[in-house]
């Protein structure tokens, strides 16, 4: 009875993760395309995730994930080399089991670091 507990729990648990992730990473993508819609507009990207409110998000999403802190993350970093800039951004969150799932806007991709 036991064993069959504990595996009933793994399942639930394994749904729960899976369909946070789904949730999760649809407010991440969304937020990725209301920062590029900004730039589009502004010409470059905001300082902050609050500034993209009310114009191109309600609200600033929150992660399903995170018991400890359910919040995104957001980092904008310019390079400049003599008369040259390059302006990129990273969003993450963490993910189940402390996994943190960070975006690069500079690379188009999503990586996973644990």
């Amino acid at each position: 009875m036991r064993n069959l507990i504990s595996i009933i729990l793994l399942i639930l648990i394994q749904f729960s993760c899976s369909e946070n992730s789904g949730k999760t990473k649809g407010a991440a993508e969304n937020i990725i395309a209301s920062l590029e819609k900004y730039k589009v507009k502004n010409g470059v990207y905001p300082d902050s995730l609050p500034l993209l409110v009310p114009n191109y998000l309600v609200e600033v999403p929150k992660s399903y994930h995170s018991v400890r802190d359910n919040r995104f993350f957001y980092a904008k970093h310019l390079i400049t080399k003599d008369t040259s800039k390059l302006e990129f951004f990273e969003l993450w969150y963490s993910g189940p089991l402390m996994v943190e799932a960070k975006y690069n806007s500079l690379l188009k991709k999503w990586e996973y670091d644990d």
